[in-house]
């Protein structure tokens, strides 16, 4: 694992940190391509990721979970829960304590040893700006038949989570880009 290696834009000069997990370099921060942004929309992704970078597919996300070590624990109502994924990868920073969720994990317990920083970002769901401060949602797609998927983190649990082809792609998620 490597840190805080950096990468800028050349197209807006915008400076990403990057981290290497296993033979993967991601950005370590969310994309935001000429500050317009951190959420996006699936039909203006294409547009937006960096020359020599791409979308990560499904199975990215997955492999990169189980190079921090988390464990595939199942699926959840269509999701792939990745156990201690969440702990593993979430900034301390910004993470709402909800009083009504069960929480396995507490904001003491979060070190971020990899340096990958998931901040609660929320998302838009049905065209309403939600969930920020309790949930990192990310874009991402199965290289075959290229359908959308999203990868999820949720202030109440250690677990990340990758879902089923997302249906209402009218949705705008975080981006997370991969090296080529």
């Amino acid at each position: 694992m490597i840190k805080d290696v950096l990468f800028t834009d050349p197209r807006d000069g915008e400076t990403y940190r990057t981290v290497k997990i296993g033979n993967q370099i991601w950005m370590a921060e969310n994309l935001r391509f000429k500050c317009e942004t951190l959420l996006y929309c699936w039909e203006r992704v294409p547009g937006v990721i960096p020359e020599g970078w791409h979308l990560p597919t499904a199975d990215e996300w997955r492999i990169m979970f189980l190079r921090v070590g988390a464990k595939f624990s199942g699926t959840v109502d269509g999701e792939d829960a990745y156990a201690g994924a969440a702990k593993l990868l979430k900034s301390a920073d910004g993470w709402m304590l909800d009083k009504d969720l069960p929480r396995t994990i507490s904001v003491g317990e979060i070190t971020d040893p990899f340096g990958f920083s998931v901040l609660p970002s929320g998302g838009v769901l049905h065209g309403k700006y939600a969930e920020i401060g309790s949930t990192a949602t990310f874009w991402a797609y199965d290289k075959f038949d290229q359908r959308p998927y999203r990868v999820q983190f949720y202030n109440f649990s250690d677990d990340a989570y990758i879902g089923s082809p997302a249906n209402d792609i009218s949705c705008a998620c975080s981006i997370r880009c991969v090296k080529d």
